[in-house]
């Protein structure tokens, strides 16, 4: 906070002198010590420590769960305390007639920025909402905690049908993306065959857990254990421990043509994940799994940035075209959800569509702060265009052509009635 004050006051010449005495002043409001200011950081590092010790007590103590509930509440009312000094500074400001309107201005809007949603008290907001930007409130990784609560309490959202691959693939037919070869065929285990240049995966499992990429009979890779396999009798046998061992909670796989780089089959294709906003790409993570695991992030630009994640394994980048962005911005847009991962394969002969993932997109707890605000601030944007959308009727007739062919194929293996249009292949 005092950072963003500075850069302001450094403009206005005739307002350092009563900064420095507010930093005084402050000091002793706050601190209660004029000779010691910095006292506060010690304070900091012993709370915290007692914060560890309090938590390795709790995994030596049989009353964990106890421990954990007294470090919870402990973490709660330190986060309070500091909610309600940052509030205070405004109030301190505000109170003092020596001071420009402009400075007190500019420290409620810099502890407005500090606070996280739940700490900003109704009064403040009353007044932020219509003077001051709250940007920085927004935060991608709570907006998908939260989706995940909203399947919990509505037993599924927008596009959580398509967890279910096959489903996934069957929705990308019915837009005219290309797809893998039997992509939207499920089998059992007992079913798979030996054959080459596949790829075998669980229908619902994310991650690549229990997926397998067969090149050859003797060139297997278990992708989820990143281990190569000598033949397929040792597939056969992981299949077998992903589903004992609960890797796999069911026993239905797709068996897919495995998507090449290059027409030689010498090089598998690269990944191509777009994080989609409701028609709006903002991102584009490009994956090489091989011969090492390589990352590069794209934004809608085609600039390479840094998000915070991978960046210890990063690689220059191919990227994408404007109109492989453009695409799947189209695609998404067809989805009546404010958020989902669209991810592709860059095979020789174009993209080739992959799966869907919104309710688990991978990783996003290293995101840096700021690219975390930003893709909040999208979710939000989102949000606000499609319901925007809904209550001026849009339809989505793709998404609900194979919502309702889902259903039919549900009630015939209830012994209901089928719904005639349904075209899932199976679920």
């Amino acid at each position: 906070m005092e950072d963003i004050v500075s850069d302001v006051i450094h403009h206005f010449p005739e307002e350092q002198e009563k900064l420095a005495k507010f930093r005084q002043e402050l000091d002793e409001k706050l601190l209660g010590d004029l000779d010691s200011p910095s006292e506060i950081t010690p304070v900091t590092l012993e709370l915290e420590k007692q914060m560890v010790y309090s938590v390795n007590d709790a995994i030596l103590d049989k009353t964990i769960i106890s421990k954990l509930q007294d470090v919870a509440r402990e973490k709660r009312r330190l986060n309070k305390t500091y909610a309600e000094l940052l509030d205070r500074v405004q109030h301190f400001t505000k109170d003092r007639n020596d001071y420009s309107s402009y400075l007190s201005e500019q420290v409620s809007k810099a502890v407005i920025a500090t606070l996280k949603p739940n700490e900003i008290p109704s009064h403040v907001l009353h007044s932020a909402s219509s003077k001051y930007p709250l940007y920085n409130l927004a935060s991608f990784g709570t907006s998908i905690v939260l989706n995940a609560r909203k399947t919990q309490l509505r037993g599924g959202i927008a596009s959580y049908e398509f967890i279910s691959k096959d489903v996934a693939y069957q929705f990308a037919k019915e837009i005219g993306c290309p797809i893998p070869l039997n992509a939207d065929t499920v089998v059992p285990s007992a079913a798979i065959k030996p054959q080459e240049h596949i790829v075998i995966k669980p229908l619902t499992q994310a991650n690549s857990k229990g997926a397998y990429m067969v090149k050859q009979a003797d060139d297997i890779l278990d992708l989820g254990r990143r281990k190569p396999l000598q033949d397929w009798t040792e597939l056969e046998a992981g299949l077998r421990e992903d589903l004992e061992k609960g890797t796999v909670t069911e026993d239905k796989w797709i068996v897919q043509e495995l998507i090449y780089e290059d027409a030689e089959r010498t090089q598998p294709a690269r990944d191509l994940k777009f994080y989609c906003f409701y028609g709006e790409v903002a991102l584009i993570l490009e994956i090489c799994r091989f011969p090492e695991k390589q990352f590069c992030w794209w934004n809608a630009k085609l600039e390479q940035i840094e998000t915070g994640l991978y960046e210890d394994k990063r690689f220059t980048g191919a990227g994408v075209t404007p109109e492989q962005i453009k695409f799947a911005a189209s695609m998404s847009a067809k989805i009546p959800t404010p958020f989902i991962r669209i991810d592709f394969l860059k095979g020789w002969q174009g993209l080739v569509f992959c799966e869907f993932a919104a309710l688990f997109p991978g990783e996003y707890h290293g995101l840096t702060d700021s690219i975390d605000t930003w893709l909040g601030n999208c979710f939000l944007d989102a949000e606000g265009r499609l319901m925007e959308d809904l209550l001026k009727g849009k339809r989505f007739e793709e998404y609900w052509r194979v919502r309702e062919g889902l259903k039919g194929e549900l009630m015939a293996k209830r012994g209901g009635a089928t719904v005639g249009s349904g075209k899932c292949q199976s679920f």
